[in-house]
């Protein structure tokens, strides 16, 4: 059996104030962070810099390795990098999970699956928004916002700790061709989700305050 959409790729809405509950439930995480089960990949990118490291500095020492000095300096940076991110977002409760089917009380997973399509429909931009979920698709938004912050400085280790690899192999595609073919990709990829989000604020925006205006 699969569900369908009736009226065309509209969802049956539950009532506005289960809508503004899972609203604050999204700022709740959004705030205070996601509980789950396992370690977070910031965790994991950490001792995964700290081996590759050492693996490089190891390579590079060989006979056939590549310059030393470049590949300490690459990999303790990219250690330092990932041991910073990994701080950062302890602090700022801001811990990514490893595995995201290990997080407990997800805050939309009252929504029936129907209902969770067309949200996501809405907040990707390619339906128009319901005024009656306008506040939850900007939390949302918040919410994808900050996760991309805290997952930035676990990108920039990755980064580093290829180029070292690359660097200790003598590999200079690997070392200087793949991180700059990866910076390249994840800012058009940055910047195309950053207009479509500011897209999508724009119009919860306009929607809520047609309500407004309906209401007053």
């Amino acid at each position: 059996m699969t569900d369908e959409l009736p009226h065309g790729d509209r969802a049956p809405a539950p009532a506005r104030a289960d809508w503004a509950d899972v609203a604050r439930r999204v700022r709740d995480v959004t705030e205070h962070g996601q509980r789950f089960r396992g370690p977070s990949s910031q965790a994991v990118m950490l001792a995964t810099t700290v081996l590759a490291s050492a693996l490089a500095i190891g390579v590079a020492g060989g006979d056939d390795g590549g310059p030393v000095a470049v590949t300490i300096v690459l990999g303790v940076s990219s250690v330092v990098v990932a041991l910073v991110g990994w701080l950062l977002a302890r602090s700022s409760r801001t811990l990514l999970p490893l595995n995201v089917w290990s997080t407990t009380g997800t805050p939309t997973s009252d929504l029936g699956p129907v209902e969770r399509r067309s949200l996501n429909r809405q907040v990707m931009g390619r339906v128009p928004i319901e005024p009656e979920v306008a506040d939850l698709v900007r939390a949302l938004v918040a919410r994808k916002r900050r996760v991309n912050r805290a997952s930035f400085l676990s990108v920039a280790a990755m980064l580093l700790m290829i180029a070292a690899l690359g660097t200790a192999a003598g590999t200079l595609l690997l070392a200087v061709g793949a991180p700059v073919f990866l910076v390249v990709f994840l800012a058009v990829v940055t910047a195309y989700e950053t207009r479509r989000d500011d897209r999508v604020l724009a119009a919860a925006d306009a929607a809520a305050d047609s309500t407004a205006a309906g209401t007053a």
